[in-house]
């Protein structure tokens, strides 16, 4: 499969980005659909909140009107009340890479926990996060193995688990927690994001049609 490719000039990691003091914020950037998963997030968000120290801020980049594919408003407001112990950003969608990269670079943790079986082709917005440095969590989704590596570059978690909050809270919670283990997913994930540049994944399209050609030509020979 030949994957989408994102901007590594804009998506790249920027040393020292100025956090949130005594705040964590975990950040999501899609459609609020449903098939996305946020439920799990929200939840799984407001289960550490109760034991943590610091403010978790949930931070969510993404149209929720059903024009833009989102679930409506009703489920914005659902989502907001399953976090209680949290503060919840709501950002309409950044369709501006520049102002979209600038806006989850102050994300401590960026989280993907798409549901969507059949419904995801390839994870462009994390792998946009990772380019960005952000340690990232995504779903046990197939289309994530091009360029996931569970607890090397970014984490995953099991979404089709008897309790998917509960290993989304583990997964939350180790980059919260362990500052060693946020900085090698963040930097690994940096490094992994930079190979899917634009010029790879052209030469992966090259390569792809010189296939398809000198096979043609093989047939007409034949």
């Amino acid at each position: 499969i030949v994957p989408n490719y994102i901007d590594t000039e804009i998506f790249s990691e920027t040393i020292d980005i100025r956090k949130r003091d005594n705040a964590v914020t975990i950040s999501f950037a899609g459609r609020v659909n449903k098939e996305k998963g946020l439920d799990y997030l929200f939840k799984a968000c407001n289960h550490v909140a109760k034991g943590c120290t610091k403010q978790i801020i949930i931070q969510i980049v993404g149209a929720c009107d059903t024009v833009r594919g989102g679930s409506g408003e009703e489920y914005a407001r659902y989502l907001t009340g399953l976090a209680p112990l949290c503060k919840v950003e709501w950002i309409d969608a950044i369709y501006d890479p520049n102002q979209l990269a600038s806006t989850l670079r102050q994300s401590d943790v960026f989280c993907y926990p798409s549901i969507a079986e059949r419904g995801e082709t390839f994870g462009v917005a994390p792998l946009e996060a990772m380019g960005l440095g952000i340690p990232t969590i995504v779903s046990g989704l197939d289309c994530f193995l091009d360029f996931v590596k569970n607890g090397e570059n970014a984490l995953v978690f099991n979404h089709r688990a008897m309790d998917p909050v509960y290993e989304l809270e583990n997964a939350l919670s180790i980059l919260i927690n362990d500052e060693e283990k946020k900085r090698y997913i963040g930097k690994n994930g940096a490094i992994t994001a930079q190979k899917f540049n634009a010029k790879y994944v052209a030469k992966l399209y090259l390569n792809v049609f010189e296939q398809y050609l000198n096979k043609k030509d093989a047939t007409r020979k034949s």
